[in-house]
């Protein structure tokens, strides 16, 4: 009989961002790989399967009402939590400071079940500064308990554990698995200049640089406004394409900052992109630049080089010295003269960038092939349903 693992998360709706995305690429490859894979998460937002109407045929996806309370358990999602661990092999959690996860965490303590729980990020030095005094009193009361009594501790990355060191509790498991990200939409890529056709609004024949990502604070994309007005007259046609969505005040914000710089017909908001207009607009811009201050692993920097597609990341993602010593990437700071000066090295120098890009391809296809990656999941819950120590750590 396949082994059962029963996936927990607040929510897997798209603007829940990465872990989201995670959670559902993940579970549908470890069906694919032959276990039986059930996601519990609460009914919120809008959600858009990587499956669509067709699961893998050992994929279950239920969805509760939440609480009225934030981020409390339903007593749906409490009676939903005890009925589906009664029958699952491995409990797997996703992020930090939800209360079903504690709640989860303490019945499976109680049926004898052992648990993973995967970071997400949420334990990183710039993370754990964001409303710090609330997270070290729910660290202290709720937390520290849940993951001192975790059959393992996942992180995506090396650096991922290397920061989150100082929270991890003494003498418990740490795995580290990199992301399963949909390779799907990437294996047959469109032509180069495809997204022109896609988004006629964006003018001209210059180089389109691209973020795609959640349009949050954190991911820099002011400084990335004020580096592009830095550019010189040699590159006047660049264009800056910003895909994603956000909080409408902050990008209203963003788009009276191009204006005030004088780059406003230069900077194209073209909202949430997805499927296979997203492979042709990595395709068609010359290089993905998101100057954030954290992110874990970033889905779309593999997604990006697996377009040939190099990237330009911070030392704030987790992946950044695997997607560098691959040759596929730019590393850059949140200062926007030096992200202004790195632009104008990738773009004036086409041929290289696209090494970069050509290089970045092959590190994704070598490194992140879903199907590798839950076989090492299949690996780590049988020896916790076994009883055995979690294997040694797997380098991304």
């Amino acid at each position: 009989m396949a082994m059962r693992i029963l996936h927990i998360t607040g929510s897997i709706a798209t603007e829940a961002g990465g872990v989201a995305r995670s959670v559902q690429d993940t579970s549908k490859a470890l069906a694919e790989a032959g276990l039986e894979v059930e996601i519990l998460a609460h009914k919120t937002g809008h959600i858009d399967l990587p499956w669509k109407d067709q699961p893998p045929e050992r994929l279950a996806l239920t969805l509760v009402e939440p609480a009225s309370s934030g981020r409390l358990a339903s007593p749906d999602m409490k009676r939903m939590i005890r009925e589906r661990l009664e029958a699952c092999d491995v409990l797997h959690l996703h992020g930090m400071w939800e209360m079903l996860n504690n709640y989860a965490a303490e019945w499976a303590r109680v049926l004898r079940k052992p648990y993973v729980c995967s970071i997400r990020g949420m334990l990183d030095p710039w993370s754990m500064r964001q409303r710090p005094h609330r997270k070290k009193f729910f660290y202290r009361v709720f937390e520290n308990r849940r993951l001192s009594l975790a059959s393992a501790i996942h992180f995506t990355a090396e650096d991922e554990l290397r920061k989150a060191r100082e929270w991890v509790p003494a003498g418990v498991r740490t795995v580290v698995v990199p992301n399963i990200i949909n390779l799907g939409l990437f294996i047959d890529l469109p032509e180069r200049q495809a997204g022109r056709e896609r988004f006629p609004q964006v003018p001209g024949a210059g180089p389109w640089v691209l973020f795609l990502s959640r349009i949050h604070e954190k991911k820099g994309l002011d400084r990335l406004i004020q580096a592009f007005a830095q550019l010189p007259a040699e590159l006047a046609t660049a264009q800056l394409i910003i895909a994603g969505t956000g909080d409408d005040a902050y990008i209203a914000a963003l788009k009276n900052l191009a204006r005030e710089s004088g780059i406003e017909t230069r900077v194209h908001f073209v909202g949430m992109i997805q499927g296979k207009a997203k492979a042709e607009l990595y395709r068609t811009c010359e290089v993905l630049a998101i100057p954030t201050s954290q992110e874990n692993f970033g889905l779309v920097f593999p997604e990006a080089l697996a377009c040939e597609t190099p990237v330009m990341l911070t030392e704030g993602v987790d992946i950044h010295r695997e997607i560098l010593g691959a040759g596929a990437g730019y590393l850059i700071t949140q200062e926007p003269a030096q992200i202004a000066a790195t632009l104008i090295e990738a773009l004036t120098h086409p041929a290289e960038n696209r090494q970069r890009g050509a290089a970045g391809r092959r590190w994704v296809l070598e490194n992140l092939q879903p199907a590798a990656i839950a076989r090492q999941w299949c690996a780590i819950y049988a020896s916790l349903a076994a009883g055995r120590p979690a294997a040694a750590r797997d380098a991304v």
